[in-house]
């Protein structure tokens, strides 16, 4: 199974929450807003499909197996599918971030990009 991948500072310089939603929608993802109150966990997470996430404002602490990977402001963590998680607020502040998968058509056309050798 592939590793999770740490982007830092991947999206440091947006127009603030909005503007990174509606950058994350452009670039093809379906994104799922999250709000997590100061020490709220999220135990043992799995989805079938990959997952980007994307800090807004805080910090956010994802565990996967013995790896802890600390995410803050304009962070992005790439979870591949099928990957168990544990994600928790541990700051006194509540922590924004988005949850992005692919919408179908953006990864059947991105996949052929690809295999017509036609990515970026």
């Amino acid at each position: 199974m592939p590793e999770p991948e740490l982007q830092q500072g991947k999206y440091a310089e947006n127009d603030g929450f909005q503007g990174l939603y509606r950058q994350l929608l452009d670039e093809g993802y379906t994104v799922f807003t999250r709000q997590d109150e100061p020490f709220e966990t999220h135990f043992d997470q799995s989805r079938s499909d990959d997952q980007l996430v994307v800090i807004s404002s805080g910090k956010v602490v994802f565990i996967v197996g013995e790896t802890r990977y600390i995410l803050k402001d304009g962070d992005a963590l790439v979870l591949p599918s099928g990957t168990v998680y544990t994600s928790s607020n541990e700051e006194r502040l509540p922590a924004c971030y988005f949850m992005c998968t692919k919408t179908a058509g953006a990864a059947a056309s991105e996949s052929s990009a690809e295999s017509s050798g036609q990515a970026d």
